[in-house]
């Protein structure tokens, strides 16, 4: 018999998403559960397991401070063979939208081992030696990196300061314009501290006209960002002053969104611009779909409980019908669920059918891109 444990971690995490993370997260769940990133999860292990070696020793080579091959391996074009297969497997993993693996180097913790399965992320961690040697990052938190090249066309500053939610990035570079320094052999070295930075710049034989210091505050939530087409995402970049009072940046951006949402034409997708007519989709708080009859359903629920407890119930209805287990079985064991955290929920047959099938729709027809982009697929 199938075990429904609607206590696994899986469901309790996505009880805990955050509002100002919600939509992303939620569609961070959808898209992982949707088949064919299993068959090519399937597709990339296999292709793995038939060229271990080979990938293996690539990999090996390039973590190592000198090469793993030889001269009979250039000679009889194992060498090349290697470098072959590492990289049809890395746009294989690249390929795969729910799968961040540019940012790993930045480290990028949440793994689906339940969905995807363990062996896939040993691969990862393998994989990961493309970006980070060694196990070692280029520029370590909070230092200054002086790269050694016959000319250094930037300096900067690279700060990152991890937060619940996002993080911060400083950034002190050599303004816009390209400036070259020369650097000899033994003049590249590694700079601890802002001032030394300055004593750099201050040297007669440094041509840097100016000095320009940016922050940036990139999302970093619970579940990685999903790939989508950007051409179709309405996305801006904004400005604030974050010294200003909280009410007034609330105002300030419910005005923009609001002035927005009222005149289409203030800002246009990418892909608008080419002459294409987008429409708009539903969003978090209003997923909705249509019966075989034409009827539409929407997302909505019991009293009682949090809008992200009705979302695990969601996720936990389709995992469980998808595994095969039967309606009622399901729904007693979200009754019995409740019961032992001391809250009294039912579910009615009508709300149990309607959130499986919304599952089903934004799951296996991607319309969990909809709930990032906006606009209907």
């Amino acid at each position: 018999m199938i075990e429904l444990n609607r206590a696994a971690k899986p469901y309790q995490e996505i009880e805990e998403f955050a509002d100002y993370e919600l939509t992303q997260c939620i569609a961070y769940e959808m898209a992982v559960r949707n088949p064919k990133y299993k068959q090519q999860v399937d597709e990339v292990v296999a292709f793995y397991n038939a060229n271990k070696a080979l990938i293996d020793k690539h990999i090996e080579s390039c973590n190592s401070e000198h090469s793993v091959f030889i001269k009979e391996d250039l000679d009889n074009g194992t060498f090349q063979a290697a470098i072959e297969k590492h990289s049809i497997l890395v746009q294989q993993i690249d390929a795969i939208e729910v799968i961040p693996f540019d940012g790993y180097d930045h480290g990028v913790g949440f793994r689906q081992i339940e969905i995807f399965g363990k062996e896939f992320y040993e691969i990862i961690d393998q994989l990961t030696g493309r970006y980070n040697p060694n196990g070692t990052t280029l520029q370590k938190r909070g230092e200054v990196e002086l790269v050694n090249q016959s000319s250094l066309d930037a300096i900067c500053i690279y700060k990152r300061q991890k937060r619940e939610g996002y993080n911060i990035v400083t950034e002190v570079s050599a303004g816009d314009e390209i400036a070259f320094v020369p650097l000899g052999e033994d003049d590249s070295r590694r700079v601890e501290t802002i001032d030394e930075f300055y004593q750099y710049l201050n040297r007669e034989d440094c041509d840097i006209a100016d000095v320009m210091p940016k922050i940036f505050i990139r999302e970093n939530f619970k579940r990685p960002l999903i790939k989508v087409d950007n051409l179709k995402a309405l996305a801006a970049e904004i400005e604030l002053d974050l010294s200003r009072p909280l009410d007034e940046l609330v105002a300030y951006i419910t005005h923009i969104k609001q002035d927005i949402d009222k005149n289409k034409k203030v800002l246009k997708a990418p892909i608008e611009l080419f002459g294409e007519e987008l429409q708009k989709a539903d969003d978090i708080l209003r997923m909705c779909t249509e019966t075989k009859n034409g009827k539409e359903i929407c997302f909505d629920g019991r009293k009682g409980i949090t809008r992200t407890q009705k979302l695990a119930d969601m996720f936990f209805i389709y995992d469980a019908v998808k595994q095969g287990a039967k309606e009622l079985r399901i729904r007693t064991a979200l009754s019995e669920y409740y019961g032992t955290i001391g809250k009294k929920t039912d579910m009615s047959d009508k709300t149990f059918r309607k959130y499986r099938d919304i599952a089903i729709d934004y799951i296996e027809k991607e319309r969990y891109k909809e709930l990032i982009t906006g606009v209907k697929s």
